[in-house]
Protein backbone atom coordinates (compact mmCIF):
# COMPACT_ATOMS: atom_id res chain seq x y z
CA UNK A 1 0.00 0.00 0.00
CA UNK A 2 1.31 3.34 -0.50
CA UNK A 3 2.62 5.74 2.21
CA UNK A 4 0.74 8.86 2.72
CA UNK A 5 2.67 11.79 3.33
CA UNK A 6 1.50 14.28 5.83
CA UNK A 7 0.70 18.12 4.49
CA UNK A 8 3.85 19.81 5.06
CA UNK A 9 6.40 17.03 5.21
CA UNK A 10 7.84 15.87 2.44
CA UNK A 11 10.05 12.18 2.64
CA UNK A 12 13.92 12.65 2.24
CA UNK A 13 13.88 11.89 -1.27
CA UNK A 14 12.03 14.82 -2.27
CA UNK A 15 13.79 17.48 -0.26
CA UNK A 16 15.88 19.70 -2.15
CA UNK A 17 19.37 18.99 -2.27
CA UNK A 18 21.96 22.10 -2.96
CA UNK A 19 24.20 22.12 -5.98
CA UNK A 20 27.93 22.20 -5.61
CA UNK A 21 28.80 26.12 -6.89
CA UNK A 22 30.38 25.72 -10.19
CA UNK A 23 32.89 29.01 -11.06
CA UNK A 24 35.56 29.55 -13.94
CA UNK A 25 38.51 28.75 -11.72
CA UNK A 26 37.02 25.33 -11.11
CA UNK A 27 36.39 24.26 -14.70
CA UNK A 28 39.16 25.17 -15.47
CA UNK A 29 41.30 23.10 -12.57
CA UNK A 30 39.02 19.97 -13.41
CA UNK A 31 39.64 20.73 -17.29
CA UNK A 32 43.99 20.59 -16.59
CA UNK A 33 43.89 17.57 -14.51
CA UNK A 34 41.49 15.72 -16.75
CA UNK A 35 44.60 16.45 -19.87
CA UNK A 36 47.41 15.63 -17.16
CA UNK A 37 45.31 12.04 -16.59
CA UNK A 38 45.20 11.91 -20.29
CA UNK A 39 41.45 10.80 -19.66
CA UNK A 40 38.77 11.21 -22.97
CA UNK A 41 37.12 14.26 -20.75
CA UNK A 42 36.66 17.57 -22.27
CA UNK A 43 39.13 19.79 -22.54
CA UNK A 44 38.27 23.39 -21.06
CA UNK A 45 41.29 25.85 -21.99
CA UNK A 46 41.14 29.53 -21.91
CA UNK A 47 41.66 31.35 -25.11
CA UNK A 48 45.28 32.28 -25.58
CA UNK A 49 44.61 34.54 -29.10
CA UNK A 50 41.62 36.66 -28.48
CA UNK A 51 40.13 36.88 -32.19
CA UNK A 52 41.07 40.71 -33.58
CA UNK A 53 38.11 42.71 -34.38
CA UNK A 54 37.97 43.79 -37.97
CA UNK A 55 39.51 46.67 -39.57
CA UNK A 56 37.76 48.20 -42.74
CA UNK A 57 38.72 51.10 -44.36
CA UNK A 58 37.28 54.36 -44.11
CA UNK A 59 34.80 55.18 -46.35
CA UNK A 60 35.11 57.44 -49.53
CA UNK A 61 33.88 61.24 -50.15
CA UNK A 62 31.93 59.03 -53.23
CA UNK A 63 30.41 56.59 -51.16
CA UNK A 64 29.02 58.76 -48.26
CA UNK A 65 27.40 60.76 -51.41
CA UNK A 66 25.75 57.71 -52.42
CA UNK A 67 23.70 57.00 -49.25
CA UNK A 68 20.33 57.39 -49.48
CA UNK A 69 18.57 59.71 -47.31
CA UNK A 70 16.14 57.84 -45.54
CA UNK A 71 12.58 59.63 -43.37
CA UNK A 72 10.64 57.32 -41.28
CA UNK A 73 7.52 57.50 -39.48
CA UNK A 74 6.26 56.47 -36.40
CA UNK A 75 2.80 56.56 -34.96
CA UNK A 76 2.23 57.52 -31.53
CA UNK A 77 -1.15 56.29 -29.65
CA UNK A 78 -3.20 58.58 -28.30
CA UNK A 79 -2.70 57.38 -24.90
CA UNK A 80 0.76 57.58 -24.90
CA UNK A 81 0.94 61.36 -26.40
CA UNK A 82 0.58 63.15 -23.55
CA UNK A 83 3.44 61.46 -21.46
CA UNK A 84 5.67 61.81 -24.71
CA UNK A 85 4.47 65.16 -24.98
CA UNK A 86 5.79 66.16 -21.04
CA UNK A 87 9.32 64.00 -21.93
CA UNK A 88 9.72 65.16 -25.11
CA UNK A 89 12.46 67.88 -24.38
CA UNK A 90 14.81 64.71 -22.01
CA UNK A 91 14.21 62.10 -25.10
CA UNK A 92 15.24 64.29 -27.52
CA UNK A 93 18.12 66.31 -26.57
CA UNK A 94 20.88 63.10 -25.68
CA UNK A 95 19.56 61.72 -29.39
CA UNK A 96 19.81 64.86 -31.37
CA UNK A 97 23.38 66.15 -29.06
CA UNK A 98 25.08 62.58 -28.97
CA UNK A 99 23.54 60.63 -31.44
CA UNK A 100 23.13 63.37 -34.43
CA UNK A 101 20.15 61.71 -35.17
CA UNK A 102 17.36 64.35 -36.58
CA UNK A 103 13.68 63.74 -35.20
CA UNK A 104 10.60 65.72 -34.87
CA UNK A 105 7.24 65.40 -33.11
CA UNK A 106 4.40 66.65 -35.73
CA UNK A 107 1.36 66.87 -33.39
CA UNK A 108 -0.94 66.79 -36.24
CA UNK A 109 -0.39 63.90 -37.58
CA UNK A 110 0.64 62.00 -34.22
CA UNK A 111 3.61 60.95 -35.29
CA UNK A 112 7.52 60.91 -34.40
CA UNK A 113 9.38 61.22 -37.81
CA UNK A 114 12.91 60.29 -38.24
CA UNK A 115 15.07 62.62 -40.72
CA UNK A 116 17.91 61.72 -42.44
CA UNK A 117 20.63 58.98 -43.39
Amino acid sequence: SPSVVPWGRLPEAYLPFSMPKVTKKTILAESLEASENNSHAPILQPLKNKPQTPSFAPASAKELQSVEKSFRKVNVPPHRLTPLKEAWMSIYKPIVEHLKIDIRMNLKTSKVERLGG
